[in-house]
């Protein structure tokens, strides 16, 4: 499971993962970014970027709300501008990398990560996006699929709490085959993240190869029932048809 390390409406504090990283804080902008309205605050953003070209922090709301909008292309522009600004922060790469994932553009997504891995091999929730995306898209490639459970073992281990990192360590336990362990993992995910179809898709999986496939068919009917688009809704639905013949 992918995590997004910034959400896009919050506007009011500084995402988790810049603490550490170098930062040169603007003029207090509470009120504006904290209020919700994307107007506003890119508005608000157009008029002050300018004048504070090296202000982390500003720059990559300016990003984020620019990716709001619409503005992908200019998102994207103002992060690579960031990434040669900033050459040894980890930051405008996992937005690129995050950026590049919601619009489909997988290998540049995984560029980015590895790019940001390289700068902060500390971030677990990198290392678990990482490991995600080269799960879902290198399926054929074992070096791939072995360099994402060690990827995902790596952010488990840093974040043994965080239900993303036992999802994305759980699936990479299944694709070889470990289903006991992927159980354990995907159980705590799935208990901690009811709603998220993706982690009960994936259960589903660990079920089937334990055999107990009346509990795999319950988890696929409830991850199609809370989403039928979902990343791997196709491949729920194909396992779903094969378990009732």
């Amino acid at each position: 499971m992918v995590v997004v390390t910034v959400t896009l409406s919050a506007f009011s504090t500084l995402p988790v993962t810049l603490i550490g990283e170098k930062t040169i804080s603007a003029p207090a902008t509470g009120e504006v970014m904290s209020s919700g309205d994307v107007d506003k605050t890119l508005s608000y953003l157009k008029r002050i970027a300018p004048a504070l070209p090296d202000d982390l922090e500003i720059q990559l709301r300016f990003a984020i709300c620019q990716e709001m909008k619409g503005e992908s292309e200019k998102a994207e522009q103002t992060l690579k501008t960031l990434s040669g600004r900033y050459p040894e922060s980890s930051l405008p790469y996992l937005h690129l990398g995050e950026l590049h994932t919601r619009h489909k553009k997988i290998d540049m997504a995984i560029a980015n990560y590895r790019q940001a891995a390289a700068r902060k091999p500390e971030n677990p929730d990198v290392l678990n996006n990482l490991a995600s995306l080269l799960l879902d898209n290198r399926k054929d490639d074992s070096a791939a699929a072995e360099e994402a459970f060690r990827l995902a073992t790596r952010a488990w281990e840093m974040a043994p709490e965080n239900p993303a990192s036992a999802d994305t360590l759980g699936w990479a336990n299944c694709r070889k085959g470990s289903y006991d362990q992927a159980m354990m993992l995907l159980s705590f995910a799935q208990r901690r993240v009811p709603s998220s179809p993706e982690v009960r898709y994936h259960l589903a999986y660990a079920l089937r190869g334990k055999g107990r496939l009346d509990e795999a068919r319950s988890q696929l009917e409830a991850a199609l029932a809370i989403s039928s688009t979902f990343a791997g809704a196709d491949a729920a639905r194909a396992m779903l048809e094969e378990l009732k013949k």
